[in-house]
């Protein structure tokens, strides 16, 4: 069941979908200050999706206050929409925006996690050349859909409802398409490490440690499918519906910043760990310059095959562990 939505509800989301990702951002910022070490390619990729994130939440907030957004649509005296009210047309132009900016959002925040990968594995050939393979494949995902939405119709208008006239392609099998492609880069972003970490020549307690940090993505995945059965259900619904868009099709609008905002946290997450360890009550509460972080690096094989797990090398970059232990 859809809603109820109000004014009041769509304001409230964007103001958190603002908050949330900028604590952990901020916090993101202080464990790099910690570990005295500066903004890497991943920081930068991750800020840039924070600032979409704020642009389209931004948006929301004129949509709902100058807009309709999450109220009941004005109706003619015929009981059909208004279709040149002001505030529709608000919310018709900044619905357009924000499906067109947040393919490029999760795009980068996607290519900021997989870059974080690259690091922490980058001496493991495979994982390596694994890593340059998603990233080519995000970028042109991300630029496409933000040309598939911009020109659903053409010319461009914001006025992409069948009712309008306009000469435009299925909308709703691009924002659905849109919304499958987003969750199926999500899994395998999610998936790619647990191999080589479940190889990992360490103790069970640190390897499924690791596994359970790089799993904590999985709140984006839970994320997206529940946006996606909420906008399977505003598609069966529009029909029927239709003379009340701005009220049945608020979730399309809102789920969007709600999915970028925890993906800028999930993103931030792998990257506390020097602020637990500076928060322990352990002695002594200091962060010195030897990171609390190895980088995983391929164990050196000799010709007699021995066993292929992976090995650790103290004083790299970037995976958290407590306990290490070196490979035979």
């Amino acid at each position: 069941m859809l809603g109820p939505f109000s004014k009041q509800l769509m304001i409230g989301l964007a103001v958190g979908a603002i908050v949330f990702p900028t604590i952990f951002f901020g916090l993101r910022l202080w464990a790099r200050r910690l570990r005295r070490t500066s903004l890497s390619l991943d920081d930068w990729l991750c800020f840039g999706g924070l600032l979409i994130g704020y642009t389209c939440c931004a948006l929301q907030l004129y949509a709902s206050i100058d807009g309709e957004l999450g109220q009941h649509q004005k109706l003619g005296p015929d009981g059909q929409p208004i279709l040149d009210d002001p505030r529709f047309l608000v919310y018709e132009k900044t619905k357009l925006a924000v499906n067109v900016l947040s393919p490029l959002g999760f795009g980068l925040v996607k290519a900021s996690i997989v870059v974080l990968y690259e690091r922490i594995f980058h001496n493991i050939r495979h994982f390596r050349y694994a890593a340059y393979v998603m990233l080519g494949l995000i970028v042109p995902w991300s630029i496409s859909f933000f040309f598939a939405n911009l020109f659903i119709c053409y010319p461009v208008t914001a006025l992409i409802e069948p009712f309008y006239g306009k000469k435009c392609v299925d909308r709703a099998a691009v924002f659905l398409s849109t919304l499958v492609s987003n969750l199926i880069f999500d899994v395998l972003i999610l998936i790619m490490p647990i191999p080589v970490v479940l190889r990992l020549h360490l103790p069970r307690k640190d390897r499924f440690g690791v596994l359970g940090m790089f799993l904590l993505g999985a709140t984006v995945v839970a994320v997206g499918i529940a946006r996606l059965i909420q906008l399977l259900e505003v598609n069966s619904q529009y029909l029927y519906f239709y003379t009340d868009e701005t009220y049945y099709t608020s979730p399309a609008f809102f789920w969007a910043n709600i999915e970028l905002a925890i993906a800028v946290v999930s993103a931030c997450l792998p990257t506390l760990k020097p602020i637990l360890t500076f928060l322990s009550p352990s002695p002594p509460k200091t962060i010195t310059q030897r990171p609390d972080y190895v980088m995983i690096t391929d164990r050196q094989q000799s010709r007699s095959r021995e066993s292929d797990n992976y090995s650790t090398e103290v004083d790299k970059v970037f995976v958290p562990l407590e306990t290490l232990k070196e490979g035979p």
